[in-house]
């Protein structure tokens, strides 16, 4: 195989990105790339030609690319075409292969020191290989977008389906009962459990925003349905598959009426219970805030129906995941033998 070892710091310079305020940003058709990517955009960039955007501060060692000049901001390092000799695409391949998000030094604010970055080692293979090797990547980076924007348009047709069955609670067009919820459901907290008393096991742990670990007990059945009670994402609904436990950032339904749990399930969702939160200290729901909230009740031959056109769904979305989890092992696999000069 062509090539040889080289260090990070051989091939290239991690030039410190320019302070850009939000007060002095104006709309315009430059990206502007913080230590995560994207977060702004404004009316010039600075750097030359493609560029690789590498996390200084905060999310370090995080890797973005830009295709032309942009705006990386002072908590990032990029380079640019002033900065290597080495193929932009091959370059940024394998800055992401590198960990540089594991060279922490800082306890406080995360922070990546550029010289602890140099003194990483990489195979450097000729211009010609490189090239050939992003082409390679390329194509499978773009197979793993495209399984992603299919995947997230199929996480969509359940509440399309939703409002196609049975519209909206307030237009109503078929006149289906309006219900609140507290004549519907009773809802109590799960019990607590910190991630220090879990023990690992085979049942699922949700908090607020759906499974956050795993524990050697399951008290709370399938088929029911936990509403996340605390937190940025509480409101969120999800649906037990398995026996499982369900912690105190967690609201567990009981159903006072008959009513399919998939139907209550993705009502609950289009309610959007999250605008219902108290905001005082952190984002937070209970049964007094949302039992005044309206749904619809079709009735039970409808709801059926719209239960089983969603298990048809969730059959693609579980085959969608499985091709997708396929593609982002084969492109992991990939990225492993390019860089050792197996490719």
């Amino acid at each position: 195989m062509n090539g040889e070892k080289v260090r990070l710091g051989d091939i290239c310079e991690l030039k410190y990105g320019k302070s850009l305020s939000k007060k002095v940003r104006e709309a315009g058709e430059f990206c502007v790339y913080g230590s995560n990517g994207v977060v702004d955009n404004h009316v010039e960039g600075f750097t030359s030609g493609k560029t690789i955007i590498i996390g200084r501060k905060g999310s370090i060692g995080e890797v973005a690319f830009s295709d032309g000049s942009c705006w990386p901001i002072d908590t990032t390092y990029y380079v640019d075409e002033t900065a290597t000799k080495q193929d932009a695409r091959w370059l940024y391949y394998t800055l992401g292969s590198l960990g540089l998000t594991k060279l922490n030094k800082s306890a406080a604010i995360p922070g990546l020191n550029r010289n602890d970055a140099y003194d990483k080692e990489l195979w450097l293979p000729p211009l010609a290989e490189q090239k050939r090797i992003a082409g390679i990547l390329d194509q499978a980076a773009e197979l793993c977008r495209l399984r992603t924007r299919a995947l997230e348009k199929l996480n969509t047709l359940g509440q399309a389906i939703f409002y196609e069955m049975f519209g909206s609670v307030h237009s109503n067009p078929n006149g289906f009962q309006r219900v609140v919820l507290g004549d519907l459901i009773k809802v109590s907290s799960g019990q607590g459990l910190t991630a220090k008393e879990m023990i690992p096991g085979d049942f699922p742990v949700y908090g607020g925003n759906g499974i956050n670990g795993f524990h050697n007990e399951g008290p709370v059945g399938a088929n029911r349905i936990v509403i996340g009670r605390v937190g940025v994402y509480c409101g969120a609904v999800h649906v037990t598959n398995h026996p499982c436990w369900v912690t105190d950032n967690a609201l567990l339904v009981r159903q006072l009426q008959p009513c399919s749990v998939t139907y209550l399930a993705e009502a609950l969702r289009v309610a959007d219970l999250n605008q219902y939160a108290g905001r005082a200290a952190q984002p937070l729901i209970s049964g007094s805030r949302i039992y005044p909230v309206e749904i619809l009740l079709p009735p039970e031959d409808q709801q059926k129906r719209f239960g089983e056109a969603l298990q048809a769904i969730t059959r693609q979305q579980y085959s969608a995941e499985r091709a997708s989890n396929k593609i982002r092992i084969l492109f992991a696999s990939l990225q492993h033998r390019a860089f050792r000069g197996e490719l």
